[in-house]
Order: C-alpha cells, then sequence, then structure tokens
C-alpha cells in the first residue's frame, strides 16, 4: 500500500506554482475554450467591455448589431484572477480524512470536486448582466480522472492518505 500525500494530489491535479502545470485538470480547466454564437451587439459588448473573445469574422463599418457572428471564449480569460485558490479550495472535504481509502472513493472525490469546481465557474457571466439576456461561461469536463493518469505509479487498490486537514474551507466558493 503506497502512502499519498495531499500536496501530492494537489500536485498531480494542479502543480506546484501559481499557474497550472501543462497536462494536470487544473490546466485542461483554465485552457478550455469553445465557440458560442451570439449578435454582434453581444460579442462588442464582450470583446470592448467584458473580459474579451477571439472574434474571427469582426464586422466593420455599418452592420445590423443583432446579426449573429460566432464568438470564441477562453475560460482562462474569465477564471485566471484567484483560479489556484478556487481549484484548492474545492479540494476541500469534510467526507474524508486520513487514513486508508479505496482508490475508488479517492478518483470519486477528485473527480467530484473538480466537477464543483467547474459548475463554480459556470456561474461566471461573460455578457453584460444588466441585460435580458445574461450568458454564463460554459466550461465542459469530459474525462474522469483514474489515479494512475494522474501518476502512473497509483495502481494500489488503497492508499494510507494524509493531509487533509491542509485543506481550507472558503466562502468563496459558496457565493452562487
Amino acid at each position: 500500500m503506497k502512502n499519498i500525500t495531499i500536496n501530492e494530489v494537489i500536485e498531480f491535479v494542479f502543480g506546484l506554482d501559481e499557474d497550472p502545470d501543462y497536462g494536470t485538470p487544473a490546466y485542461d480547466i483554465r485552457d478550455f475554450e469553445y465557440d458560442l454564437v451570439v449578435s454582434h451587439k453581444v460579442a462588442d459588448w464582450i470583446n470592448n467591455e467584458g473580459l474579451g473573445c477571439y472574434r474571427a469574422d469582426e464586422p466593420e463599418g455599418d452592420y445590423d448589431p443583432n446579426e449573429k457572428e460566432t464568438i470564441t471564449i477562453s475560460a482562462e480569460e474569465y477564471i485566471s484572477d484567484e483560479f489556484k485558490s478556487d481549484v484548492l479550495a474545492h479540494l476541500y472535504t469534510e467526507e474524508l480524512e486520513d487514513g486508508i481509502i479505496s482508490k475508488e472513493d479517492l478518483e470519486s472525490w477528485i473527480n467530484s470536486s473538480l466537477q464543483n469546481c467547474v459548475d463554480f465557474f459556470n456561474n461566471f457571466t461573460i455578457t453584460n448582466p444588466d441585460e435580458d439576456e445574461v450568458l454564463c461561461l460554459e466550461i465542459k469536463k469530459d474525462i474522469h480522472y483514474t489515479l494512475e493518469m494522474l501518476n502512473e505509479e497509483w495502481t494500489d487498490k488503497e492508499f494510507n492518505v494524509t493531509g487533509f486537514d491542509q485543506l481550507e474551507d472558503s466562502p468563496r466558493i459558496r457565493m452562487f
């Protein structure tokens, strides 16, 4: 039976720096991009007043503000301010404690924590909150992470896990 610390879990879920390491689940969340069809008026607001978007076919001159265009939203533009603390706060749990934990329970905790984090970010608005139609982020988490995906040496059926008391709860993640 292998020993795992919460710091090791954090390292493989996020990385050790303020920005997530390439290939980690946190990197996949922050790097998520998607296309969205909106009116030119909405695209103008997002691009000029909001946190930005990529416009492949930005209209020029006089144009119908209600005509539609496809924009690309980058999650990083909207979630990067407190990204690491938000991800780590979602790892906080009262359901698990130091000791022997099954592989399934660890994977369930990691995946539900990441999905809860994505759900939290998907409450962030990308359009003018004073308009009739308010659009929020639409990040998708399509991968069910296994322990082997995080660390190829984590193949046991049970692990001795320590460090849950290092995780801190945050009222910020309950603001929605």
